[in-house]
């Protein structure tokens, strides 16, 4: 539920965006890129582990 606030916003941006060409260098807005990581790739970070520049 956490996650949830930043999910929405990041979907929405994408849906609005999604018409657009894709730029060079593209990334996903939100890592891990999937909610469901343990059955689509890597785990979800524990809550301990913030990005860099927080």
């Amino acid at each position: 539920m956490g996650w949830g606030w930043a999910r929405t916003c990041a979907g929405a941006y994408e849906i609005v965006t999604f018409p657009f060409p894709v730029p060079e260098g593209y990334v996903p807005l939100m890592e891990p890129e999937f909610v469901l990581t343990d059955i689509w790739g890597e785990p979800i970070p524990e809550v301990n582990e913030f990005p860099s520049w927080r």
